[in-house]
């Protein structure tokens, strides 16, 4: 099973490669984060999801909500300010 911790190491990784070639946003959807990992999740399986929102700051855009069965997608402003 995979953590938080994985999901959160995959987001910033993606995030940061995306901010380094000077993208201005970047959109996110929960199950090709779990893909990227090598897992696909089960229907009650939302740790990706609860990542993804934890990650969130103003400006941020949720384009498809959580839950829909289509898996949450969040559209990210770059660069990330993690302070």
């Amino acid at each position: 099973m995979i953590s938080a911790g994985q999901f959160e190491q995959e987001l910033r990784a993606q995030l940061g490669h995306a901010a380094s070639r000077g993208y201005k946003h970047i959109v996110i959807n929960a199950l090709e984060l779990h893909v990227a990992l090598g897992v696909f999740p089960g229907p009650q399986h939302h740790t990706a999801e609860d990542v993804m929102e934890s990650e969130r700051k103003p400006g941020d855009v949720s384009l498809v909500d959580k839950g829909t069965g289509m898996g949450l997608t969040i559209r990210y402003l770059l660069p990330r300010n993690h302070q």
